[in-house]
């Protein structure tokens, strides 16, 4: 289980949230289909652009794409993703795109935007660079509780949870106190509110605090289909019987994910091989040595490197 499922069925479920947060004023149309992949022919591997939830909305009569990217891990070339993602998006929407990037964790020093390429010397005619490219950069653990608050949007206020002063027992009160107010159609918030709980609320007391509400709420989380695949993968287990072995495995995976995403974004045709090897680590400090070597990797020989020699 990742944080990728949760902050997906979040945006999904208070898309118009998101809208009103990052473009006042204009109104949420839809959903688009972002699964994008670029073939091409000749010497060069084939590429696919893997993008998260892309709106639609429109502000006065023009229509145009909200792309939300979230990250749990630190990528230095996350401006030039989304860059990509942009251009293939405008390519098969023909439409304006804006592109923002939520950090749901703390990843150390995040790309700055704008991203400006120049040509090198003396300016070409008209002085611009050869690329000038905005986007909106979030970093969820940089912001306070109260400005999330302000906001009066349900989808930041489960996400109050992760700002850097939301990780206590009362504030799970004020979010659920919150979603409960229209359970019937934020049965995905409320399953997102209790994944993010239990990644900040790490105390034995809170981890008590956090069975007994999830106790109670249990019949509202049921009917849901996020509930299921928390059952499936045994998060909500792990929930009743103190949420570490349910965790525990959702961590691995998540970072089995990011090295596997690193790769791909770096050497395409290495994904798949990293993938195999991925599935036989099962030791989380090694994981994250292995990340750390990927994420640092330059050449083929050295993401190889990065992984431990199976026997």
């Amino acid at each position: 289980m990742s944080w990728d499922l949760f902050c997906k069925a979040l945006l999904k479920e208070c898309a118009p949230d998101f809208v009103a947060c990052f473009v006042p004023g204009a109104q949420y149309v839809g959903i688009r289909e972002c699964q994008l992949q670029t073939l091409v022919n000749g010497p060069f591997a084939p590429r696919e652009i893997r993008g998260d939830v892309v709106l639609e909305a429109r502000r006065e009569t023009e229509h145009f794409l909200l792309n939300v990217e979230w990250q749990s891990s630190r990528d230095e070339k996350m401006d030039e993703r989304l860059l990509n993602y942009s251009v293939e998006l405008r390519r098969l929407y023909n439409l304006p795109v804006l592109s923002v990037v939520i950090y749901i964790r703390p990843v150390g020093r995040v790309p700055v935007a704008p991203l400006v390429c120049s040509l090198p010397g003396s300016p070409v005619r008209g002085g611009s660079p050869a690329i000038w490219f905005d986007f909106v950069s979030l970093e969820i653990c940089q912001t306070s509780v109260e400005e999330f608050r302000a906001l009066g949007l349900d989808a930041f206020f489960a996400l109050m949870l992760l700002c850097k002063d939301g990780g206590t027992p009362a504030i799970l009160e004020e979010v659920l106190q919150r979603l409960l107010r229209n359970k019937e159609t934020h049965c995905e918030s409320i399953a997102a509110a209790f994944f993010f709980a239990s990644q900040v609320l790490t105390s034995e007391e809170d981890r008590r605090f956090l069975e007994r509400k999830y106790v109670m709420l249990e019949e509202t989380l049921k009917a849901n289909w996020i509930y299921q695949k928390m059952i499936s993968e045994g998060l909500a287990r792990g929930l009743e019987q103190g949420l570490e072995q349910g965790l525990e495995r959702g961590r691995l995976e998540e970072v089995r994910q990011n090295i596997v995403d690193l790769v791909e974004d770096r050497f395409p045709t290495l994904s798949l091989w990293a993938r195999g090897q991925v599935k036989s680590m099962g030791d989380l400090t090694s994981l994250h040595r292995t990340l750390r070597m990927v994420g640092r990797a330059t050449t083929m020989e050295e993401i190889k490197a990065a992984f431990p020699a199976q026997h």
